[in-house]
């Protein structure tokens, strides 16, 4: 990159792409066996192990494609795959043939439950704690917000979570070797 500014550029972009997942922001999500739902599905792909078997039971958290991808990779390797969104159907990203296909596979898909905490013991996940929502009022996106139903917390227990939220620069490929400073666009 100095080489190109010693050339006489006044800039550079790196169009890196998002290769990581957005964090759920509960606690317990830093816990051993919760999964980065990118590097999960690029692992499976070039034949890499995974942390995912038959008989284990799986949380996939999200309503994207790349949620379901984890979920019908998981059924597929033999899981039983719980799919959880925080909104309704008709809110989620991925397109209803994929989610259709995904319960047709076997996902147990549970709608409009939030994440609250990762259940942990012995420094391993072991559940993640929900709350049920309701929709609110919309939000800047037009979509209803959740809102959380008091005393509606359940736990569903499973081996390994993925959450599928989103997606995020790693910005690990930015630092002061580099040579790049990042800045966000206005």
């Amino acid at each position: 990159i100095d080489d190109l500014f010693a050339e006489g550029f006044d800039a550079v972009f790196l169009g890196i792409g998002c290769w990581t997942s957005n964090e759920l922001r509960v606690p317990g999500e830093d816990t051993d066996g919760v999964v980065n739902a990118i590097s999960y599905l690029a692992e499976k792909v070039e034949g890499k192990p995974v942390p995912v078997s038959e008989g284990q039971e799986v949380v996939v958290i999200g309503g994207g494609f790349t949620a379901f991808d984890c979920t019908r990779t998981s059924l597929r390797l033999g899981a039983k795959v719980h799919t959880t969104y925080y909104r309704g159907r008709s809110d989620m990203t991925a397109t209803q043939e994929e989610v259709e296909d995904g319960e047709a596979e076997g996902t147990d898909l549970q709608l409009r439950v939030a994440q609250k905490r990762v259940v942990v013991e012995g420094g391993k996940v072991v559940g993640v704690e929900y709350q049920k929502t309701r929709p609110g009022e919309p939000d800047a996106s037009g979509r209803r917000r959740p809102v959380p139903v008091e005393g509606s917390e359940f736990t569903v227990k499973c081996d390994t979570l993925i959450p599928a939220i989103g997606q995020a620069v790693d910005m690990n490929v930015i630092n002061e070797q580099s040579g790049v400073k990042w800045t966000k666009w206005k």
